[in-house]
């Protein structure tokens, strides 16, 4: 990961601590566009 200035390190953990107490169901509703999909053996899709 690249590292982060100073505003972007404050945003990030202002934004953790806003959704610390989240429950399991309000996490399933996000999708982090970050994410990469591996295939690992033949017929992963």
């Amino acid at each position: 990961m690249p590292l982060l200035n100073h505003r972007q390190h404050q945003r990030r953990l202002t934004w953790a601590k806003e959704k610390k107490n989240w429950t399991v169901t309000q996490w399933s509703k996000v999708l982090f566009s970050d994410e990469s999909k591996f295939c690992i053996s033949f017929g992963n899709q």
